[in-house]
This record gives structure tokens, sequence and C-alpha cells, in this order.
């Protein structure tokens, strides 16, 4: 750089027919202060002459410099250097050699920036070589245009604000030059960012790189080179964040690689779309709430990122979730890994790993229950093997359905008080579906017998018994949960029987360890209503009493007395349903005794149900 320290700067002006002559002498740096848009001129005396001209920005947008040589035919030998200075500093951040008309690149400082234009000699150890006597001509054209970012913009702090859906252009003007650009979202939605060139056919060297920063810490969460026009993935951060776009050279370290003055466009196209996952949602308590039968797009962009999807189930029967990608030609690295949380209780219900298009089992959750779908990279340890950027879409697709147990994800070891008045209540006759949600998932059914009698519940595993392992536990329980019925191992269509009193009852269903949960089921319970059938053709010979056998009576009971109202009668049980004769001992002598006999059923919960009493036989000793 030819700039020598200033000792005293001088104004010097020659009209001359409206026109602005300046001449310098070269024993001594002197300062001419010019405006932008007036031509002004100058005239090299000595070799090592330099011309200092200092002005001030004076719109908000940006200025070029026109350089024309007065004389275009003359010999301008190895021709002028010009620079351009700080005017704090003396520093210098453009220089060229002209030795024709130019028009320099576009330079775009804050307005009230003051700086220094410098003319002087290439070859200013030889006047021979110099353009000495030759008159150049300046003009500082400045245009008033707020699409311009304006320097020195290098840090945060000074970052120029943007808005969206208009056009902003920059340039780099030195190696370690950063234009910072200031947005803050203004739409519930996206946006991407279009980076183009105004030249496309510009030497663009090692090209820029861009970062996207966090407004309150500063991080970067997003960084690529460019060296042509390119448009970036979608970005979705809530309305109202505030957002750093940082652009540099990539080469940095060596201004031989940087694409110096090249103009280039910045545009945030923003898009009010309420179906996108609005950042920063990595926590439960900030879950984007979505709505069934509605489509809802996302994606990554970091390798941490967690997108939280909070949906309460809005239908009675059943659910399932569609997972789907923007793209189907996408590197989805190792993809993603979707989970699904209770939302009263965070445990996680389900979890699956995704690479492409899936539709996951069904869920068959009760109505108001809060839940939390969780979408991460698998591979959150390493993003070079995580999804990054690749949107993807989530339905849950809903319906309404009366026939399906309404899960309530209450635990099973959770006391029979809170179990029993979640369980689902059902119809006798009527088929149901159901299905296992977790590891440690207990189904319960609800049903009414009005009389007593037999109830079946017939049980359809609805898969084939190669892929049920041990398969499913069925038990039939009494309203204070003991156990009326049960079997252990179920692989195929099988019924549970029991015989039961009128009243409330309960279904459990549960899988053995080796039966895979999210199986569809379906059950169906019916009842017949018996009561033992009343015992006939009672007999007497001597003591014995005999009577007819009673089917599917479970035992006998024989009352007799002196009194023919069976006043203080004594009872005897015959447990054995076989046995149809029975006989009287320690009978006094001479005494007529009154005897009957009923049959008895015991219910599965080990209760006595009677039937009607026989008719009366007189025994007498």
């Amino acid at each position: 750089m030819k700039i020598r320290k200033i000792l005293s700067a001088l104004l010097l002006t020659i009209c001359m027919c409206g026109i602005f002559l300046v001449s310098q002498e070269a024993c001594a740096a002197e300062m001419t202060t010019v405006t932008p848009n007036e031509t002004f001129y100058g005239t090299l005396e000595r070799a090592d002459a330099e011309h200092y001209y200092s002005f001030v920005v004076d719109k908000t947008g940006y200025f070029t410099i026109d350089f024309s040589v007065v004389d275009f035919a003359a010999d301008v030998k190895d021709g002028w250097d010009v620079e351009l200075c700080y005017a704090d500093t003396g520093t210098d951040f453009y220089s060229k050699t002209l030795t024709s008309n130019t028009v320099l690149p576009v330079f775009n400082f804050k307005k009230g920036t003051e700086l220094y234009f410098v003319v002087s000699a290439h070859a200013d150890w030889n006047e021979s070589y110099a353009p000495i006597g030759q008159m150049y001509a300046v003009n500082i054209k400045s245009v008033e245009d707020k699409s311009w970012e304006q320097e020195s913009n290098d840090t945060a702090a000074d970052a120029a604000l943007v808005t969206a859906d208009r056009t902003y252009r920059g340039n780099l003007y030195y190696g370690k030059d950063v234009d910072y650009y200031e947005y803050t979202v203004a739409h519930t939605g996206y946006f991407n960012i279009d980076f183009s060139l105004a030249d496309i056919t510009a030497d663009t060297k090692d090209g820029w790189d861009i970062e996207l920063c966090y407004g309150d810490t500063g991080t970067s969460f997003y960084s690529t080179t460019l060296t042509s026009n390119a448009a970036l993935p979608v970005f979705n951060f809530k309305k109202g964040t505030k957002l750093y776009i940082a652009v540099s050279a990539h080469a940095d370290w060596n201004e031989s690689y940087v694409p110096l003055w090249q103009e280039y466009n910045i545009n945030i196209n923003a898009a009010e779309e309420k179906s996108w996952e609005q950042e920063s949602n990595d926590v439960s308590t900030d879950a984007a709430v979505i709505d069934g039968n509605k489509t809802y797009h996302g994606n990554l962009y970091h390798g941490k990122d967690v997108d939280y999807y909070e949906y309460t189930v809005a239908h009675t029967g059943y659910f399932n979730i569609d997972f789907s990608l923007a793209d189907m030609t996408a590197d989805t690295k190792d993809g993603w890994k979707l989970e699904l949380y209770n939302g009263s209780t965070g445990e996680i219900i389900y979890s699956t790993t995704l690479k492409t298009n899936s539709t996951l089992p069904i869920f068959n959750l009760k109505k108001g229950t809060k839940l939390y779908i969780a979408v991460s990279a698998y591979a959150d340890w390493n993003e070079n093997y995580a999804p990054l950027w690749q949107e993807y879409a989530i339905t849950i697709k809903t319906t309404n359905a009366s026939d399906w147990e309404k899960e309530t994800l209450i635990s099973a070891d959770a006391a029979w008080s809170t179990r029993n008045k979640n369980a689902t209540s059902i119809a006798l006759g009527k088929k149901y579906n159901g299905s296992m949600c977790m590891e440690e998932d207990n189904d319960l059914y609800k049903f009414r017998t009005d009389k007593t009698g037999n109830v079946t519940v017939k049980f359809d595993p609805d898969d084939v018994e190669s892929n049920l392992g041990y398969g499913y536990v069925v038990r039939i329980l009494t309203k204070s949960g003991k156990v009326a019925a049960e079997n252990g191992r179920i692989t195929t269509v099988t019924n549970v029987k029991a015989y039961l009193k009128k009243g409330t009852y309960y279904v459990e269903v549960y899988r053995n360890s080796t039966c895979p949960v999210l199986k569809k089921y379906a059950l169906t319970v019916s009842h017949k209503a018996q009561m033992p059938a009343k015992v006939s053709s009672v007999k007497k010979k001597g003591t014995t009493v005999s009577w007819k056998k009673v089917s599917s009576a479970d035992g006998y009971e024989l009352s007799y007395s002196k009194k023919s109202n069976f006043k203080g009668a004594a009872k005897i049980t015959v447990t054995d349903p076989d046995t149809v004769s029975y006989t009287l001992y320690g009978l006094q002598e001479k005494k007529t005794y009154y005897v009957r006999v009923r049959a008895y059923k015991t219910t599965g919960a080990g209760e006595k149900v009677y039937g009607g009493w026989s008719s009366t036989v007189k025994v007498k000793r």
C-alpha cells in the first residue's frame, strides 16, 4: 500500500467551468473532501505523488466508483493504483491498478461512514512508466437501496435487519469479512433461504460459508458451503424466534480463494403453514399440538434434535400413525427413532426405528388419553448417520369404533379398585377387539349378567399359532377380583367358561412373556341362564332316601326334620353328583321324620346355587 502517514490535510478546490480540478504536490500528502455523485478530476505531477480524497457515505444503500481517463487516446504508461481506505484507521480494504476507464465494484457501507479514495502511480519508482500529466476523472455514484447489507456488519450486534420475502444483497470485501443478517421469524410455518449470484458466470473461487445461528446464544445450528445458486433446506422455528444468518468466505485464510466483491443475493421465503412442527420443541412441554386425520411435517436440524408432538385421543376406537418421507430418493442414513409416550407418566408405550414410509400398528386408547410422539435420529451420537434436514410427515389416522377395548394404560400392578374403575364395559353377545399396547399391559373388560347361569368367553388370537409364543392368558374375575375361571396358554380360538350368579364380572386378558405386543385379538362374552333342576322321584326304603340324578348338578343337599315345616331341620351335603341316595343315621325310634332333597351347582367363585326342593317323604325308624 502506498499510503504514507498523513501529517496534514489541506483542502484545495479549483472550480473550472463547474468542474473540480484538484492538484496535489508529491512532497506532502494533501486531503480533498469530495461529494458523492459529483465528478472530480486530478493529474499526477510526479511519480511518487498520492492524491487523497475524503468522502462520507450519504445514502443507505451502495456506491460504485467510475474512474475514467479524460484523454482515452493518451499513453497512460503503467497506469494508476487506486485504493479505498478506512478514514479512522487508514487501512485499505480495496486496491486495483487501472489503465483505462473502469467501474469499480459495489461498495456498501453504512450511511455516515467516512472513507478515503487514494490515487497514485502504479510505477511510482520511475517517472518513465508513470502517467504523469494525464488527467483522470472520478465519480462516486451513491444509490439509496435498503436491500443492501451495510458494512461493517461483521458481528451479530451490527447485523443487518432483514424480513421475509424480500431480496437482500451483499458482498465480501476482504478475506475475513463476515456479513451478519438478523431475522425474526414472522410466520407460524416454515421458511427457506435462496442464495443466488448477481453474475452466475463469475469465478466464485472456494465460495461462501453460510451459517444459521440462534439469536439468544449465537450457536450455529446449520452450515453449508456454496459456490453457485442454491436453495437451503426448510427451517421451521416458532414465530418470534430471532436468528442470525452469517455469510463469510470458505477460504477466509487466503484471499486468493475468496470470492471478493462478488455480489450475492439472499431471499428468505416464508410460508404460513400450521402443519409444520415449530422448533424448538425438543421437550414434551414444548410439543406441537396435533389432531387426528391431518398431516404434519417436520425435520431434524441437528443430531440431538427431538421433535415432540402432543396428541389427545379424540375418538372411541383406534388409530395408527403413518410416517412418510417428502423425498423417497433421499439418503436417510440410519433413519429416525419414533417413540410413543404416556402423556401422564412419561412411560414409553411404543418404540421403533424407521428409514422409509411406514404404517405403525393399531393403538386403541381411551378417548381423552394424552400422548406424546417423539421423533429423533436413531444415530443421535453421530450427525454423519443422522437424516438431517430430511422432511418427514406424520398422519394420525383415527377410526371411530365402539367395538374396541378402551385402553387406559393403567398398570397391571395398580390396585384392583383402580383397575376395575377403568375397565371397558361390554355387552353380552357382541364381539370386541383389543391389543396389548405395552409389555405389562393387562386388558380388563366389564360385563353384567341378570340371571344365574353359564358364561362363555370366546377368545380369538387372530393370528397363526406359530406367531404367538406361549400366547395369552384369559381370566374371568368376580367383582372383587377373585378368579372364577382361567386358561393360561391360548394360541388358538378357545372358550373360557364359568358358572356364575347374576351380577357384575370382568374378563382379564394379558400376554405370556413370549407373546408379541400390539397383536390384535377378539373376544365375545355370552351367557345362558341356568338354575339347578328340581330333584324328582324321591323314594324311601327304611331310613334310606333315594332320588333321580340331576344332570349338571355338582352335588345335593338333604334336609330333614321331625316337623313338617322343617323348622330346626338338619342338613347334609352330598358332594358327589353321581351319588343319588343317602341313609340317615341317629334317628329316634318310632319317630317320623320329614325329608326333602335339592341339587346345587358351585359357581366359579366357589358359591353354591341351589335348585328347588323335591317333594317331601316321611321316614320312620
